[in-house]
């Protein structure tokens, strides 16, 4: 994987994938900081270094991707919602089409009251190359039920959304 050098969503990123390879939740900054600079960056962890990426840990911070907290005098990196949101969003570009024209359907029927919710989840179906149906079905031809699921959990609308999988249904042919 490329870097960009210590450019936040590089260090996002970084994040991500060693919590992964890890299989851990939190991680030692000091350790993190060591492994980014030695492996990843392949960079010495000189002093106007070392503040840039802290400096930018404390930006994924106010932004709300990470948490950063002393835990018996380390400080730690979690990753908070929004972190874990966009880690759930760049496994959508990794999943494999299905075979034999199989389909993920997500039917939803938000409240009027929440709106903002509604119009946020359809630009994200949209931005994640899903293909309109109706105005609140949408279909792919990848395998991202689980991945799908993990994020209308994680985004608080389960109760308002319906996913299935199928290989039977029609479109009509008018359809533009």
């Amino acid at each position: 994987m490329q870097y960009t050098f210590l450019s936040p969503g590089s260090i996002l990123t970084a994040i991500i994938e060693i919590r992964k390879q890890l299989a851990k939740q939190k991680l030692d900054r000091d350790i993190f900081e060591s492994f980014y600079f030695n492996k990843l960056a392949n960079k010495k962890p000189e002093p106007k270094n070392i503040y840039k990426f802290r400096r930018n840990l404390k930006l994924l911070q106010r932004q709300g991707y990470i948490k950063l907290f002393n835990h018996h005098n380390k400080m730690e990196i979690l990753l908070a919602q929004k972190g874990r949101l966009e880690d759930i969003k760049a496994s959508f570009n990794r999943a494999p089409k299905y075979n034999n024209g199989r389909y993920l359907v997500a039917a939803f029927d938000i409240p009027h009251k929440d709106k903002t919710v509604r119009d946020q989840f359809r630009q994200f179906l949209k931005e994640n190359n899903f293909k309109l149906l109706q105005k609140s079905v949408w279909i792919i031809d990848r395998q991202l039920y689980d991945q799908l699921l993990q994020f209308i959990k994680e985004y608080g609308i389960e109760q308002w959304v319906d996913l299935f999988e199928t290989d039977k249904f029609k479109i009509r042919s008018n359809r533009a």
